[in-house]
């Protein structure tokens, strides 16, 4: 028996000792056991203060079966292996720390237990961590495979990927009185930063928005790829069906995930401050496409 376990056998050993060292009644030892349950200890090699019931019961039984060489700590049968996650269980981890980086260990804990059954056990956090770290998921390795992936999309050459995307611009005087918002629609060649074509519009429909990539490829050529987000004029069928005709390939930002086009937001366009210059033009591009408002 070496020095820490004879340690923690003595500790043991002096807790249990007044169940142990007279013959008690089932009821009795249950009694003792719960009032030296209620005391805080300070436990050699452990952060614990307090000790159950159930294991001052085992502490007891085992101590009358095979002395005090029973109270020393078992060694782990799977020491220095990794606990087997079940597979179901192993998945939910993987989906909810992709969806969140951000999500914590015990935010994993909490959002486990409430997704198992009653009679599963839980994980404990160092499974959980280990399980973590084997599976690439920590929040830092997360980032840095979401920045890598976001660094790799690069175009080596121009017209490989253009990013196409649309910003509110200023409100402008219409024909006829009154105001009217404009909308810039953009488009950006990721290779080159060079814009093939970017113009303001009366509104934000998918008209504005093909008009603006007509006169693009008119200027610069077929892209190869054509990168934009979510939106519903995006993902309308008769673009689907220009694209495919003349051999552009539509892709989508992943949901929830803007910086993959960073090139092409209003941001990057440095628009928010619309200079004086570029308020005649949308009010020359409006008033070119617009109806006079009706008296």
């Amino acid at each position: 028996m070496d020095e820490k376990a004879e340690k923690i056998a003595l500790f043991r050993y002096g807790i249990i000792a007044p169940l142990v060292l007279e013959t008690l009644p089932r009821g009795e030892l249950t009694r003792r056991a719960q009032e030296l349950a209620g005391r805080l200890y300070d436990i050699p090699h452990s952060t614990r203060r307090q000790v159950s019931v159930d294991t001052l019961l085992d502490w007891s039984l085992r101590y009358r079966r095979n002395g005090l060489a029973a109270l020393t700590p078992k060694p782990r049968q799977d020491r220095g292996q990794a606990r087997a996650v079940p597979q179901e269980t192993a998945a939910l981890i993987e989906r909810l720390k992709r969806e969140n980086p951000h999500r914590t260990g015990a935010t994993l804990l909490r959002e486990l237990a409430l997704a198992n059954e009653r009679n599963q056990p839980g994980l404990s956090a160092s499974t959980l961590y280990r399980f973590l770290r084997a599976r690439r998921l920590t929040e830092r390795q997360l980032l840095l495979d979401k920045a890598t992936a976001h660094k790799k999309y690069e175009a080596q050459f121009a017209n490989q990927i253009w990013q196409s995307d649309m910003l509110f611009g200023p409100w402008v005087e219409r024909p006829g009185g009154g105001k009217q918002q404009a909308f810039l629609q953009a488009a950006l060649d990721d290779a080159s930063r060079l814009i093939p074509h970017a113009q303001f519009y009366p509104n934000q429909g998918l008209d504005a928005f093909l008009d603006c990539l007509r006169q693009a490829i008119a200027a610069r050529g077929i892209p190869t790829r054509l990168y934009m987000d979510n939106a519903k004029i995006y993902r309308s069928p008769q673009l689907a069906r220009i694209a495919a005709s003349i051999g552009i390939l539509i892709v989508h930002t992943p949901p929830y995930q803007p910086e993959g086009r960073g090139r092409c937001t209003p941001p990057t366009i440095r628009m928010r401050t619309i200079p004086a210059r570029w308020r005649r033009c949308a009010r020359a591009c409006c008033a070119c496409a617009m109806p006079p408002r009706p008296r």
